[in-house]
């Protein structure tokens, strides 16, 4: 039997927001049907805030 696992994608490297690596990793991922999760990086409302609705919308559009 084949094992896997599931891949977490943080929503701002789906973004941009970490910059174009993680960006261009992030949607290789998603294009290649090998990401599962799409999540935010919350680890505080200031500096992190929880808002996934573009990497949401980004997710949407680059899935078949």
């Amino acid at each position: 039997a084949q094992k896997g696992c599931v891949i977490q994608l943080t929503a701002n490297a789906l973004t941009g927001t970490w910059g174009a690596g993680p960006q261009k990793l992030a949607l290789w991922l998603l294009e290649h049907q090998a990401a599962h999760v799409i999540a935010s990086d919350a680890h505080n409302t200031d500096s992190r805030p929880p808002i996934l609705s573009a990497a949401r919308e980004m997710g949407q559009r680059r899935t078949p």
